[in-house]
């Protein structure tokens, strides 16, 4: 009987453990379950130049005949772009976003004048902006700074 307690303290650790082993790789994790900055949704038609205003002042313009599916075909039916812009530092500590980089072996935090996410699909299937296209961005930050770079998160 003392042998087999610890064996199966040992047995309830390893399944322990071995639940808790996370399986997604995404570098956005959000902090908090269930609170989340919600993304703002539109539909667009893309065969035609679409410009989009959004609630804070940020102009989205996306060229007609720029939206491609996964295979690089032009996609015909209409699309919805998500987009969620993070201002202060609560949305984007709610986020999720990851807030360091490393340069050259040396850690180092962002300073955000503010941040976007912009993703698109066609009924739930990703879609992308084909290769050697782009939109135009006018975002609007509350910031007065100046001297910020741009960064993509690339997962």
């Amino acid at each position: 009987m003392k042998h087999f307690i610890p064996f199966l303290l040992f047995i309830l650790l390893f399944v322990s453990c071995k639940n808790s082993i996370e399986t997604t790789t995404s570098m956005v994790r959000p902090p908090f379950e269930g609170i989340d900055v919600p993304f703002t949704s539109y539909q667009i038609n893309p065969n035609e130049e679409t410009t989009l205003h959004t609630e804070r002042g940020t102009l989205i313009t996306i060229p007609a005949n720029v939206i491609v599916n996964e295979a690089g075909e032009l996609v015909k039916e209409q699309v919805t772009i998500n987009y969620r812009p993070l201002h202060s530092s609560a949305e984007i500590i709610t986020s999720g976003i990851p807030m360091s980089y490393d340069s050259l072996g040396q850690d180092y935090d962002f300073i955000s004048a503010g941040m976007f996410e912009l993703t698109a699909n066609v009924q739930g299937e990703e879609v992308f902006v084909k290769e050697g296209a782009s939109i135009d961005m006018e975002f609007a930050t509350f910031n007065e700074d100046s001297g910020f770079s741009f960064y993509t998160l690339d997962e």
